[in-house]
C-alpha cells in the first residue's frame, strides 16, 4: 500500500499494482511446482525423485493404480505402499507425494511414450518366457494354421 501512495496518479497505481500481482503468481507458480515434487527448493519433497522411477516402477504404478480406483480409502497411500512393497529399489521409499505427481506426469504424457512403455512391457515379457524355456530345457511350441 506505501508503493500504491508513493504512485504518481492513477496510471502509475496500476502499473505497480500489475507487477506486485505478477510477482504473486509467480510466487504461487512456484509454490505449487515444489509441493508437486518438481522443484528444487528444500520444501518440496525430494527433487531427486523422478530418479527412482525406473521402467518396472512405473509399471507398478500404472497396475496399483488399476487395482486401487478412484473411491479408494487413503488411495494414494495404498497405491505407495504396493509400490513400496513390490518395487526393486531399496533405499528411499516411494510417498504418496511421488506417485501422485508422477500418475499426473504420465496422465499428460503423449500417447508415444504410453505405446513405448506398452512395448518395453512385452519385451520384457518375452524375455522372461525365453528364459523360463531356456531353463526348463525345451523350446516353445510352435504352431502353424
Amino acid at each position: 500500500t506505501d508503493k500504491l501512495d508513493a504512485a504518481e496518479g492513477v496510471d502509475g497505481a496500476k502499473t505497480i499494482f500489475h507487477n506486485v500481482l505478477s510477482e504473486v503468481r509467480s510466487d504461487i507458480e512456484k509454490e505449487r511446482l515444489e509441493s508437486l515434487g518438481g522443484g528444487s527448493g528444500a520444501k518440496g519433497g525430494d527433487a531427486g525423485s523422478d530418479q527412482k522411477w525406473n521402467d518396472s516402477n512405473i509399471q507398478l504404478l500404472i497396475k496399483a493404480v488399476k487395482l486401487f480406483p478412484a473411491g479408494y480409502q487413503k488411495r494414494w497411500d495404498v497405491v505407495a505402499n504396493y509400490i513400496n512393497t513390490h518395487c526393486e529399489i531399496s533405499g528411499p521409499k516411494f510417498t504418496q507425494k511421488h506417485c501422485i505427481a508422477k500418475a499426473k506426469k504420465l496422465q499428460q504424457s503423449s500417447e508415444h511414450l504410453k505405446m513405448e512403455a506398452n512395448s518395453k512391457a512385452y519385451e520384457k515379457y518375452e524375455r522372461q518366457q525365453l528364459d523360463n524355456a531356456s531353463t526348463n530345457g525345451a523350446l516353445p511350441d510352435i504352431t502353424i494354421r
